[in-house]
């Protein structure tokens, strides 16, 4: 029989034995069973398993049916399989179960199960293995794995799926759970929680690198930008507190990728604001610390120095906002050699231009710009 076929039979009959919580010593080896699949690869120790061929046969069930057994499971628990089962080793045998095999499908499949269930025992064993699954940092393992694979267009289907899986979490256990959400999961928590897996990641991928190992970082380089266009730049920013994390994982890649570009050329220096300075001082330092990309650096700030001087920008931005383009100019300025300077020599005549559009109050800072720029 072919090895599918075998496993089929096999999560089969987990199914069925799950489902009837009467027949407790069939479900306790059963379980067991499910655990020696996942955690032993010697042969040796799957002897009891009818599997023509052994390593194949459990490759192909954490490949291919890891998630059937992972929503068979959380299908089928309640109450009263704790009567069965008892409490301890039915906690036991789901945490072993979703932190250990496929990390994705347990990833996706507690994603599921938080949309999915109506509060309930269910649910609630959703929220605590994935409250386990986060704090353990699994998810450090899933974006390692992702890593070694290179995009493929069959790829480009699973990593939308946990890149949506990872984004949206917050918002999902914030509108299903409500007053009982776990701190865990709001936004500043969570996506810190994130970040710091990312970097873990990026670290480790730096060592291979250095090993003369190949690495891929597609797959963080999108859930990176997935975090920030869904609303958390701030957060990450905030974190990434040293601009050369940023050199370290974007390089070069800003003159490459026009969204990329857009995100921190524009969309963060000019649409968005901050009381943080570091948000500004991480993409700033980041444009202005390569040669490769110190254009950009000076064309950013040129255009900050158009809409700060603009006279319907200056009457339709918060004082918030125009403090906050403030605050870039002068980091700008600090990355501006005397070369630059000198070169470009116009933006000391585009302050002069718009500097009647500002009130008295801005004169300190006008002549503090125009005497950081004069030769």
């Amino acid at each position: 029989m072919h090895a599918s076929n075998e496993v089929r039979v096999f999560v089969k009959q987990f199914d069925n034995t799950i489902r009837n919580t009467n027949d407790i010593a069939n479900l306790k080896s059963i379980c067991e069973d499910i655990k020696r699949l996942i955690k032993y690869e010697n042969e040796t120790e799957l002897k009891s398993f009818s599997f023509s061929n052994y390593s194949e046969s459990r490759a192909c069930f954490i490949r291919d049916f890891y998630m059937s057994v992972l929503k068979s499971a959380l299908n089928n628990i309640s109450t009263d399989t704790t009567k069965q089962l008892s409490a301890h080793a039915l906690n036991d045998f789901l945490q072993f179960l979703f932190l250990n095999g496929n990390y994705k499908d347990s990833l996706l499949t507690l994603a599921w199960g938080i949309n999915e269930f109506r509060p309930s025992y269910r649910l609630n064993k959703c929220v605590s293995l994935l409250e386990e699954f986060l704090s353990s940092h699994v998810l450090c393992k899933i974006l390692k794995q992702q890593c070694s694979i290179t995009s493929q267009v069959e790829q480009t289907y699973v990593w939308d799926e946990l890149i949506n899986a990872v984004t949206s979490l917050p918002d999902k256990t914030a509108n299903k759970l409500q007053s009982q959400n776990s701190e865990l999961f709001y936004p500043k928590c969570y996506i810190t929680l994130v970040t710091k897996d990312i970097i873990t990641v990026l670290d480790d991928m730096v060592i291979s690198v250095k090993a003369d190992k190949d690495v891929h970082l597609e797959f963080i380089s999108r859930l990176i930008g997935k975090l920030c266009i869904t609303g958390y730049a701030d957060i990450l920013m905030e974190i990434w507190k040293w601009y050369g994390l940023m050199d370290k994982f974007l390089g070069d890649s800003i003159l490459k990728k026009q969204k990329i570009q857009y995100l921190l050329c524009t969309k963060i220096l000019l649409f968005r604001h901050s009381e943080k300075i570091h948000i500004l001082q991480n993409v700033l330092g980041y444009l202005g610390t390569s040669h490769t990309r110190r254009h950009l650096l000076i064309k950013s700030f040129k255009e900050l120095l158009s809409v700060w001087g603009d006279n319907s920008a200056i009457r339709h931005t918060s004082p918030e906002q125009h403090m906050y383009l403030t605050r870039a100019l002068f980091i700008s300025l600090g990355f501006l050699t005397d070369k630059d300077k000198e070169t470009h020599k116009d933006g000391r005549l585009l302050i002069t231009k718009r500097i009647t559009f500002h009130d008295s109050n801005y004169e300190y800072i006008v002549m503090t710009i125009l005497r950081y720029i004069e030769i």
